[in-house]
């Protein structure tokens, strides 16, 4: 899922600590993917800062300690590189996207359990396998294939303010079913 660069110029050389680091980084590798996804637009481009993430991780690997919480050092340079991605996104003005928005997601996932964040994207599909097909289909144009509200509008033949009220709450209801869904225990 990610590369470890092997040239020289990517960082220190190989001490008898990178074996350790590269697991930490592989077990969390999930987290940090689902923590990208919730601040930025596309599941592309968070796998994208996952890549650039992954890349700073390793060149910084002898600044951290082992021991200490990898979980929360790794968030904390994903949520710089996606916040640089957003910053380069706005400045082409395609995304409107507030830097203290994605601090304060940055700061909710920082919080969760392992479990809980694993746990989103089955809750994510389950939730929305419980919306209606024309619900279902806005929220994929709008979301992940990234429409504009107005291409939504045009497409669906619908006002954008209509769109607008549709989806803050379809976004509230995928919320409360995703909390909830991703609170059961798991099923054998």
């Amino acid at each position: 899922m990610f590369a470890v660069p092997s040239s020289p110029d990517q960082g220190p050389a190989s001490s008898p600590d990178d074996g350790e680091f590269v697991a930490l980084m592989t077990r969390n590798q999930k987290s940090i993917l689902a923590f990208l996804v919730a601040l930025v637009p596309r599941v592309a481009d968070a796998e994208d800062i996952l890549q650039r993430t992954n890349l700073v991780l390793w060149r910084k690997r002898q600044q951290f300690e082992l021991g200490t919480n990898f979980k929360a050092w790794a968030f904390a340079i994903a949520r710089w590189e996606a916040l640089a991605f957003l910053r380069e996104s706005r400045r082409q003005g395609w995304l409107v996207f507030n830097d203290e928005l994605a601090s304060l997601v940055a700061e909710r996932m920082a919080s969760l359990p392992d479990s809980q964040i694993d746990s989103m994207p089955d809750s994510l599909r389950h939730c929305l396998g419980q919306l209606s097909e024309s619900h279902r289909q806005l929220v994929f144009e709008r979301y992940s294939r990234g429409l504009s509200l107005r291409e939504c509008s045009e497409r669906f033949d619908r006002s954008e303010q209509g769109l607008k009220v549709t989806l803050h709450r379809l976004r509230i209801t995928l919320r409360r079913c995703v909390s909830k869904f991703s609170k059961r225990p798991l099923q054998p």
